[in-house]
């Protein structure tokens, strides 16, 4: 940990932004999991706690981004209230030093992963997961995602006054959730995506129940 820490020095001052999207209630097993992960988080580097009240995500993100270039973070860590996850989860995404990387999490609604890759002109996701791997991809989830602050500092440059976040109906069958309409903008403003499937963590009224999760995550 030592050395981790002279990295992040020697590479400049790591303050992490905390950004979380709210809407009225918490699952105890999210304010377990973050009462602990602030904790440890807030001894090992400076954070900031972001929080918006939003019934709409995309809206939620687009005013944390905004709040977080108003401050003076190096990262931009999105976190969604329904995840549960290991108290170490920075120091596993921040030693990858990558423009953007999230942990592995399953979708609540369906048994696929976070991520998906592009072909064809639509997004797929993997048949099979491949674990224990850093891996590059088109779009993914932000339920557990670090974003360096140079990211949005471009997209803001690139899209002033327009949303980085949105819901976009491309036709009458599809839908690109304002995940993937972020990631899309970020890959085309030359930046790579990445997913350590090494590093998982629960999400949280999914398909999956939350006590698969105990005594492995928390």
């Amino acid at each position: 940990m030592a050395e981790e820490k002279k990295q992040e020095e020697s590479k400049g001052e790591v303050k992490i932004g905390i950004c979380i999207p709210l809407y009225n209630q918490l699952p105890s097993v999210f304010f377990k999991s973050f009462v602990n992960f602030f904790v440890n988080a807030a001894q090992k580097r400076p954070t900031q706690l972001l929080t918006v009240d939003s019934t709409a995500v995309d809206v939620a993100r687009n005013v944390l981004v905004e709040n977080f270039l108003r401050s003076d973070c190096s990262h931009l860590f999105f976190l969604d209230s329904d995840m549960v996850f290991p108290p170490n989860i920075l120091d596993l995404l921040l030693k990858h030093d990558k423009d953007i990387v999230s942990a592995l999490y399953i979708l609540r609604k369906a048994h696929r992963p976070c991520y998906r890759f592009f072909k064809d002109g639509h997004y797929h996701a993997p048949e099979k997961i491949e674990l224990n791997k850093l891996l590059e991809v088109d779009a993914l989830g932000l339920g557990c995602c670090l974003i360096k602050r140079s990211v949005l500092e471009k997209l803001n440059e690139e899209h002033a006054g327009k949303p980085l976040f949105k819901m976009d109906y491309r036709n009458r069958t599809e839908v690109l959730g304002e995940d993937a309409f972020f990631c899309e903008l970020v890959k085309k403003a030359g930046f790579k995506i990445f997913v350590d499937t090494g590093v998982l963590v629960g999400h949280f009224g999914g398909i999956i129940p939350e006590s698969a999760f105990k005594n492995f995550i928390y």
